[in-house]
């Protein structure tokens, strides 16, 4: 959203319109992908990154709510819902500067084991790839209720220093998926690249939408709330990477290894 747009929703206290994948289909996989619930009624989406620390928009967090995490398909429906306890905004983010639109929330208890996953980079030569998006947004204005989990596919646009355009491939974001993955398959292996951020203000096909990168915001903002992760909550569900032998700040360390290294990919 760019434009008189933008600051429309600056002066409503809105932040960007909310991302919903439209042209999607509905899914029953990702089940990193959560649905961000205020006062039990979905409004954005966000990805676990570990038992008990979610990713989303800061936008989706900067104001106080009685926020929680729902995991299942749709809301309301079969699944688990575990409150937040911790919100960190980027130190950064304003809503009238988007470029640090990115938040970690520290759930109370951890979620239910799932596989978690995997950050990658992003680099020039990936604009014009097709990404897979996923996230709880509607798929129009028109549509009421809770939304499901959806997810379709996209076209990396463009590539900013910490944000990234999608257009439509056919699939784009509109209400309520801003939050939600975006994932780019390399080499055979699907990992994360960001998150939604926002979509148009009529959910148009015809336009283009936004994201925040995740590889920018990880030796920075990412591994050191990981790394602060609460002992009780790696204890009673353990790191994905513990089972191999490997600490949780040893995890960090290889895969900001990866990353680096994947970021020389070509």
């Amino acid at each position: 959203m760019q434009g008189p747009m933008w600051m429309l929703a600056l002066v409503l206290g809105l932040g960007p319109v909310p991302g919903a994948i439209i042209g999607g289909t509905a899914t029953q996989a990702d089940p990193t992908v959560v649905a961000l619930l205020n006062a039990g009624q979905p409004f954005c989406s966000g990805v676990l990154l570990s038992p008990r620390v979610v990713l989303t928009a800061a936008h989706c967090a900067a104001l106080p709510r009685a926020l929680s995490v729902f995991l299942g398909t749709e809301p309301g429906g079969e699944g688990e819902t575990v409150p937040v306890s911790r919100v960190m905004v980027h130190p950064a983010y304003t809503p009238s500067a988007p470029a640090q639109d990115i938040a970690l929330l520290e759930l109370a208890r951890p979620a239910s084991p799932v596989p978690w996953p995997t950050l990658g980079p992003l680099t020039a030569s990936d604009v014009g790839r097709t990404v897979r998006i996923v996230g709880f947004g509607k798929r129009s204005r028109e549509e009421e209720g809770p939304a499901a989990k959806h997810t379709g596919t996209a076209v990396l646009a463009g590539l900013e220093e910490t944000r990234l355009s999608l257009a439509a491939g056919p699939a784009l974001p509109c209400f309520r998926d801003s939050g939600g993955a975006i994932l780019l398959t390399a080499s055979g292996q699907e990992t994360l690249v960001g998150l939604i951020q926002s979509g148009s203000t009529d959910c148009s096909l015809s336009k283009q939408a936004y994201g925040m990168r995740a590889d920018v915001f990880l030796e920075d903002f990412i591994s050191p709330f990981l790394e602060a992760e609460t002992p009780g909550g790696c204890a009673a569900n353990p790191d994905p990477l513990a089972s191999q032998g490997l600490s949780a700040g040893m995890a960090l360390l290889v895969l900001s290894v990866l990353i680096h290294l994947g970021r020389k990919r070509t």
